[in-house]
């Protein structure tokens, strides 16, 4: 669904005149396919302008796409999962947001980081499910042959998967600064006494 229904605008308007903005925001969350910081900018944008639900695109596209399309630079990266065939883009405060070709941002988003745009969320994966197997054939391939040459001094970086979110592990380096923390206070408390 890429296009917010008048009658959903109209209600969002109603909590807006109201001063409603929360419950305008939880509203729009339910009857679009906006996320939280979507809704909320859509919302501050009807409250800046209450007939901006009159504004369309040159490509008739609903209001939603206008209040994006200029957005996509707050954006900076794109990540898929291949096993939940998410496809997220991520702005700089690290939030994601998840999109597909319905989202007014997919057409944006694919051209900024892949350069061009696929019709379907399932053509956009299939594309990068065949990559990635062409990539792992490479490296299957790189690995043999530094194998067959691990007497000479050859040193192949093997490309990483692209494009698929990893699952982090529960280890990381948050966590690693966290314990050194406590143990460097633990032994100034101890010295301290």
């Amino acid at each position: 669904m890429n296009k917010i229904s008048d009658q959903a605008i109209n209600e969002t308007l109603n909590l807006i005149r109201q001063n409603r903005k929360i419950e305008a925001i939880k509203f729009l969350m339910e009857h679009s396919n906006l996320g939280l910081k979507e809704s909320k900018d859509f919302v501050d944008a009807l409250q800046a302008n209450p007939e901006l639900k009159q504004i369309k695109s040159d490509k008739h596209q609903s209001v939603s796409h206008h209040l994006y399309q200029d957005n996509i630079d707050t954006y900076r990266k794109i990540r898929i999962n291949l096993t939940t065939q998410d496809v997220w883009i991520i702005d700089h405060e690290g939030q994601k947001i998840l999109i597909d070709e319905h989202h007014p941002l997919w057409n944006a988003a694919l051209t900024k980081f892949g350069g061009k745009v696929y019709p379907t969320k399932s053509e956009y994966l299939e594309t990068i499910r065949n990559k990635n197997t062409e990539l792992d054939q490479q490296s299957t391939t790189l690995q043999r042959y530094t194998e067959d040459k691990s007497s000479t001094a050859l040193h192949t970086h093997i490309p990483p998967t692209i494009g698929v979110e990893k699952r982090k592990p529960i280890f990381n380096m948050i966590t690693l600064i966290l314990i050194c923390t406590v143990i460097i206070v633990s032994i100034a408390i101890v010295l301290q006494h």
